[in-house]
This record gives C-alpha cells, structure tokens and sequence, in this order.
C-alpha cells in the first residue's frame, strides 16, 4: 500500500510540475523518478512476498502465473534505471505490458482456484490482502498435507 501511495505522490508531481520522461534533467525530474523506482521496487517485494506465501497454490500454475508478473515488474525497474542513464529500453516494452497484463489477470485466477485465502482476499491478491492472510490462522481443512502426519509415531 505504500508503494502505491509514493506511485500516486510521484504521479501527481510529474503531471503537475510537466516532468514526463525524457525529462529535463532537474533535480525535481530525478527525486521524482527516484519516487518512481522506489514504488516499483515495493510492487516488487509484494510480489515476491505473494509468490513465497504461495497464495496462487503448490502447483506450476500459480508459481508461472507470478512469476511472469514478477519478470514485468523487473522488467519495468530495469527500464528505470537504464532511463537514468539515458539508455533506451523500448526494447522491454513489450515484456511490460504484456507480462503485466497476462501475470495479473493470471495470478488472481490462480489464487482465486487455490482458495488459500479466504473471503474478499481471495479475489484481491494484492498488499493488504498479503498482510491480512499473513496473520491469519489456518483451519485445519484449509491446511495443505506435508504427509508428514502419516508417519509412524504421529
């Protein structure tokens, strides 16, 4: 949720103050793009926190569904800071926008067909959603087997 409160604050300076890339190079161009980053770089834990509570379920479905929204997100922070060097990278335009679309839509189906969360979360995987699931207790029959309790002595 943080990151994107910075993401809105950076959005609103750079159309208020005509800072849209290529920029001018200012020094109020540059923290606002810092903003940017920063933002992305949030998105980005999110989404590894969201791949590693495994939400989207064990299967290879979830894990790629994230992950190519994880790719998307790192590919956007390399196009950042590339920017900041003034190197072009419309090369990775293509990876963005299509691996923002296809890993978002994919990962809220995975983690709508896995029903680990449970009541608006599971239709919503983003931060708060994380955050609440995080300190949720899990009811045994939502519990996942390890069978590790089908061991004798257990």
């Amino acid at each position: 949720m943080t990151a994107a409160g910075l993401w809105v604050i950076a959005l609103v300076v750079e159309y208020q103050y005509g800072l849209r890339p290529p920029g001018n190079g200012s020094g109020l161009y540059k923290a606002d793009q810092a903003a940017f980053l920063m933002a992305q770089v949030g998105y980005l834990v999110t989404l590894i926190g969201l791949f590693r509570s495994r939400a989207g379920g064990d299967g290879w479905f979830g894990r790629a569904a994230i992950g190519i929204w994880i790719i998307a997100v790192a590919a956007i922070l390399l196009a950042q800071v590339l920017g900041v060097f003034g190197i072009s990278a419309v090369l990775l335009l293509p990876v963005i926008g299509v691996g923002e679309i296809v890993g978002s839509v994919l990962t809220s189906v995975a983690v709508w067909r896995a029903a680990r969360w449970s009541s608006w979360r599971r239709l919503a995987p983003v931060s708060l959603a994380l955050y609440v699931e995080a300190g949720r207790t899990v009811k045994p029959a939502e519990a996942r087997s390890t069978g590790i309790e089908a061991l004798p002595g257990r």
